[in-house]
This record gives C-alpha cells, sequence and structure tokens, in this order.
C-alpha cells in the first residue's frame, strides 16, 4: 500500500511533498506514526492518513494559486495605471492617482 512504511515493529505514513509545495507545507515529507504493529489496522489507517495528506496538499496549492493571482492583479493593476497615467499626461495634464483629482492642462 502507497506511503505504509514500517520502523522497527510499529508502522508509519509516509508521503513524499511536491518540490513547489514544500516551502509551504514546510517539509520535504509527510509522516505520521500509525501506532500500531497490525498490518491490517495499519493499512486503514494509512488510507486514512493519506487522505487527510491530500487534502493538506490541495489546500497548499490552492494557496500557491492565490498568492500566484495576487501577484498577477497586482502586476496588471501597475502596467495599467502606468499606461493610464502616461496618456493622460500626454492628452489632458499631469495625473497622481494617490492625490485625488487631476490637473488639467489650460484650465486656470
Amino acid at each position: 500500500m502507497r506511503g505504509l512504511t514500517k520502523r522497527g515493529n510499529t508502522f508509519w505514513f509516509r508521503r513524499g511533498v511536491p518540490p513547489g509545495l514544500r516551502a509551504s507545507i514546510g517539509a520535504r515529507e509527510i509522516t505520521q506514526p500509525l501506532k500500531t504493529t497490525d498490518k491490517k489496522v495499519a493499512e486503514r489507517c494509512c488510507a486514512e492518513a493519506w487522505l487527510a495528506s491530500e487534502e493538506r496538499l490541495d489546500e497548499a496549492r490552492l494557496a500557491a494559486k492565490r498568492s500566484a493571482i495576487g501577484q498577477e492583479d497586482e502586476l496588471l493593476e501597475d502596467w495599467l495605471m502606468g499606461h493610464v497615467s502616461r496618456w493622460w499626461e500626454e492628452h489632458i495634464g499631469t495625473f497622481d492617482p494617490d492625490h485625488g483629482s487631476p490637473e488639467v492642462r489650460g484650465h486656470d
């Protein structure tokens, strides 16, 4: 059975963590003592541990995707604001999105 190992007389669950998720999981592998010497009990516990580890890895994958989306949003916003401010300055006047309304040339 995948993930089932034996240390001495006791069974353990062991599963590798994909390289891209190791930083968020904080380990190269997920291990858990199954606290049994009975192979049938260990197989049942191992299946449960596998499902729990899958949930943990899915959460890490989702967090990584959200982080990437957040970074993409920031890059897109910076790019868009740069283009808007350049266009505004070329066609209308000075533009400072952080300090109120734009100044318009020739309207004193």
